[in-house]
Order: C-alpha cells, then sequence, then structure tokens
C-alpha cells in the first residue's frame, strides 16, 4: 500500500536498467533520497491556483550532479513527452511547481 493510502502502488518496479520507486509522498522521498538530485514522475498530481500539487511520486532515478539529471529528464521526456516529469532536489522541504501557459500553441 502506498503511503498516501492508495492500493496497487508497488516499489522496486524495473524500467530498463532504472529501478523506480513507485508511489511515494514527497516526504518519504526526501527521507530515503537526502542531498540527491532526483527525476520523479508525478503518478497522482492536481492544480491548484496556478501551482501543481504533486499527491502520489516515484521515483525514476536519483544523481549527485543536477545536469546528469536534467540530462536523463531530456533523454526520457524526448522518449514519452505525455508523461508529467520534474528534476527536483531532496532538500528542498516542499515542492512548489508553478505552472507555465504554453505560448505558441494553436488549436484548430
Amino acid at each position: 500500500m502506498c503511503p498516501s493510502g492508495a492500493i496497487g502502488c508497488q516499489k522496486g518496479l524495473k524500467a530498463g536498467s532504472v529501478i523506480i520507486t513507485a508511489c511515494m509522498i514527497w516526504t518519504d522521498i526526501r527521507r530515503h533520497y537526502p542531498h540527491q538530485w532526483l527525476l520523479v514522475e508525478a503518478l497522482l498530481a492536481h492544480s491548484q491556483a496556478g501551482k501543481r500539487q504533486l499527491d502520489q511520486l516515484a521515483v525514476v532515478d536519483a544523481f549527485s550532479d543536477g545536469e546528469a539529471a536534467l540530462r536523463a529528464y531530456l533523454r526520457l521526456h524526448r522518449d514519452a513527452p505525455a508523461r508529467e516529469l520534474y528534476v527536483v532536489h531532496s532538500d528542498r522541504e516542499e515542492l512548489e511547481i508553478t505552472e507555465r501557459a504554453l505560448l505558441g500553441l494553436r488549436t484548430a
């Protein structure tokens, strides 16, 4: 069971050579991955007052430097653009993610 109470979450999922810790909340992630750059995926999220609230997360990978984390993000985002991925540092007490409008996109 997920720390947030969701049923069906697992830890230790393997995606290629990367082990994903699935369905965690930010406080648990900070405890398990201290002082690291993380590539995380939002499994359950919502928007509130222009901010993205990440309710359940999966840690895709951990890095010692932000540049390596960003390169991994760019690779994964290129291959799967629909996934909601973020690069964050575990020293942050709160995740504060501001939503941005995509300028230049038009609908038919």
